[in-house]
């Protein structure tokens, strides 16, 4: 879907519908477990506000004007979203982050009882 919202928006960068599309195509990649970080919800969030203020530009004489308002809070609601989903990523970011620094610790401590444990029996 990334890529068809990445060829629809080369095809016309003024079609407010491919910036969404996009946005929401990388925001749900970005929140994968293999992503490490949170670029990709980034980059899907910065499509979505590109998609709004696209939105915000329509001219009256666009025959999609009429459900402006429909799109405008569609849109938004993407975004916010989109800020839900990079908080969580973050949190999960975070407890991966601690569990190796957890991990590291073990080992190192582990290390040490095995250093005290042998420093003793020679004694």
């Amino acid at each position: 879907m990334q890529e068809d919202a990445k060829k629809a928006v080369d095809l016309d960068p003024s079609y407010f519908k491919s910036y969404l599309r996009l946005g929401e195509a990388q925001v749900e990649l970005g929140k994968d477990q293999n992503c490490q970080n949170c670029d990709l919800i980034d980059k899907g969030t910065k499509h979505l506000q590109r998609a709004l203020a696209l939105c915000w530009n329509m001219k009256s004489s666009d025959p999609k004007y009429p459900h402006k308002a429909t799109f405008e809070k569609e849109i938004n609601k993407q975004i916010l979203r989109a800020r839900k989903i990079r908080w969580f990523k973050e949190q999960e970011l975070d407890v991966i982050e601690k569990n190796v620094i957890l991990q590291e610790l073990h080992s190192i401590l582990k290390v040490d009882e095995i250093i005290a444990a042998k420093t003793k029996s020679e004694e």
